[in-house]
């Protein structure tokens, strides 16, 4: 019994390594889309626009003043190749946002009309500091960083999804069917062995960022996309081993073949996995580790 307890521990721990490799390699892909398309730029117009228009659709004349001060157009990225327009850059601090919307009202760009909500919102906020310049941008900063919580709901939403779409690219390519590798990791014992050890190296590590830059640094070097999980010597690829294209019949199966539609339901599980993101399997890795090891949970 204890060793079937072993044996289901190492699998798990096989899975979460795999999966792991395979979600970084997702989130490097996710990250080089995001810089291209300015995602994060994108999503923090939208939640200014929501703040101070009432609208996160259109650009109205209090966000445009805004974003025109010379508070943020400095930290605006030059030469921006795609989304050329945005008017904000990926990141803006709330001393910034507060020091931009103050120096619109003292230039005489207030806007004439604000909506309704806004200038409920601003007429309570100036009464509250009561004359205090200090805690008046202190509670435009708040005002700020509670609507930044809701455009990071709104980022990890887009970025869930498209890790998902990139998942089930990744795990294409790389055959990371789910039920394949599973099945594998039970029955070969030298195979769940190995990536079990494997499991122990990564789990040593400090951190998910540690792994990610030795997964960019081998894609570098080699030009390889999937270099970067090759180095960890995990049972996926095409080959022999886990199985060829080829393969893969639409059809009934004999030795050698594959159903293709279980293959592709053991990709989209994949996929699914490769959704919860980095962070949440190197934890599973590094609990399973250490209870395989009887290592003692680390000091908080």
């Amino acid at each position: 019994m204890p060793e079937l307890g072993n044996q289901l521990l190492d699998v798990v721990l096989g899975l979460a390594l795999i999966f792991l490799v395979l979600s970084l390699l997702c989130s490097l892909l996710q990250e080089i889309i995001a810089t291209a398309f300015s995602w994060r730029a994108r999503f923090l117009e939208r939640g200014i626009r929501s703040m101070l228009d009432g609208d996160d659709t259109t650009a109205g004349p209090l966000s445009q003043a805004v974003t025109d001060s010379p508070f943020v157009r400095e930290k605006l990225r030059k030469r921006r190749l795609l989304w050329p327009g945005l008017r904000v850059p990926a990141y803006l601090p709330s001393t910034t946002f507060a020091r931009a919307l103050i120096e619109t009202a003292r230039s005489g760009r207030w806007p004439k009309e604000l909506p309704d909500d806004v200038e409920r919102k601003l007429s309570e906020l100036m009464q509250e500091a009561d004359g205090d310049l200090q805690q008046l941008k202190d509670s435009l900063q708040d005002w700020y960083d509670a609507t930044m919580q809701r455009v990071s709901a709104w980022y990890k939403r887009r970025a869930r999804i498209w890790l998902f779409i990139f998942g089930v690219f990744v795990a294409g390519v790389a055959n990371a069917d789910l039920v394949d590798v599973t099945e594998r990791l039970w029955r070969d014992d030298a195979v769940r062995t190995a990536v079990a050890r494997q499991a122990d190296r990564v789990a040593d590590a400090q951190s998910v960022d540690q792994i990610r830059e030795d997964i960019r640094a081998e894609i570098e070097r080699t030009g390889d996309t999937l270099a970067g999980i090759k180095q960890f010597a995990l049972p996926v690829g095409w080959n022999a081993a886990n199985g060829e294209w080829s393969g893969l019949t639409l059809g009934s199966t004999g030795p050698g073949e594959e159903s293709a539609w279980t293959w592709l339901l053991g990709v989209l599980l994949t996929a699914a996995a490769l959704s919860f993101g980095a962070p949440f399997w190197f934890d599973i890795l590094s609990r399973a580790t250490r209870v395989r090891g009887g290592r003692p949970p680390p000091r908080q």
